[in-house]
Parts: C-alpha cells; sequence; structure tokens
C-alpha cells in the first residue's frame, strides 16, 4: 500500500506543481486529492521550495516536514518555516508559504528526522540546535563539504546506537 501511495503522490503533485503556481497552493490542492482518493490512513510529508535564479528569491511552502534550514554571508542561521501545513493526506487544513530574496554564498539544507532525532546511547536526541550549530559554523564549506560534516557528526553522536530512521541531505549553496 505505502509504495501504491507514493506512486500516487508522486503523479498527483506533478499535476499540481505546474509552472507559476505558487507551492502553497500545490501542496494544498494535493492535500484536497489525497484526502479524496486515499482509504488507508497513509500520508506523507513534503517541503516544497521553488528558486527563481533570475530574480534570486524562493519561495516555499511547507507539509507537516521539517523546516529547511538556511544560512549565509553576514546572516544568521534560521529555519524557513510557514504559519499553516498539515501532513498531506491527513485532515483538511490550510497552507501557507513564504520567499525571500537569496544572494550569493546563501546556503541551504534540506534534511528528514533522520537527523534531528538520531539518538545516542543514552537516548538523547541529536536536535535541531546542534544540527543548526553545525549548518552555521561550517557555511564557509563546499555543499558537499558540509553534508559530509553533517554525517560525520551524527555518526559520531550515535556511534553505539542503530539507526532508527532514515538520514536524507541536500545543501544547495548559491553562487
Amino acid at each position: 500500500p505505502a509504495s501504491l501511495f507514493m506512486a500516487m503522490v508522486t503523479g498527483k503533485f506533478e499535476f499540481f506543481a505546474t509552472p507559476g503556481s505558487k507551492p502553497e497552493d500545490a501542496l494544498s490542492n494535493l492535500n484536497k486529492a489525497l484526502i479524496q482518493k486515499s482509504s488507508t490512513n497513509l500520508f506523507v510529508t513534503a517541503y516544497y521550495a521553488i528558486f527563481d535564479f533570475k530574480e534570486r528569491t524562493v519561495s516555499y511552502a511547507n507539509g507537516g516536514h521539517l523546516p529547511t534550514a538556511y544560512t549565509g554571508p553576514g546572516k544568521g542561521f534560521r529555519f524557513l518555516d510557514v504559519e499553516d501545513g498539515l501532513a498531506l493526506g491527513l485532515l483538511e487544513g490550510p497552507y501557507t508559504g513564504n520567499s525571500l530574496k537569496f544572494g550569493k554564498g546563501d546556503i541551504f539544507v534540506f534534511y528528514t528526522d533522520g537527523v534531528t532525532e538520531a539518538m545516542n546511547e543514552r537516548s538523547d536526541l541529536y536536535g535541531k540546535e546542534r544540527f543548526a550549530a553545525l549548518v552555521e559554523s561550517n557555511k564557509d564549506l563546499s555543499p558537499g563539504d558540509l553534508l559530509r560534516a553533517i554525517e560525520r557528526d551524527v555518526r559520531s553522536f550515535e556511534p553505539k546506537s542503530k539507526q532508527h530512521d532514515d538520514i536524507t541531505l541536500i545543501a544547495i549553496k548559491i553562487k
């Protein structure tokens, strides 16, 4: 059922994420369609960002996923989140979006909860604060080196604990 649900999510996302559509509208329409078509109580989280390199802006909406990490030269770290946005396929609700101007050297890190919910042998979570501090202190690295630094730190945090969730990272650095 999960693989069939994801195939449906992918197809419907492509239908709603059309050129010119806002991320929050695409997620809202996708959520309504999933609620109508799904009877399995499955859901998915998504963070949808559209980068406009001509205007140097990013527009984004969140469907129950972790907010994107953002920092850059002369900028403090922050998580890019929005006011409203439930996981997709569970309940109807509003989705809001936001946008920001980006500049040379700005970094965006997309990640799954396997990063922030990694556990050590004492069952302490890696956490958003440690993740944020690591991204901020390594913002001068290339995207690949930043991802390797995050992975090394997470692995050193949970050396004796078994990984309990997927870890996915994507880093974008603006040139």
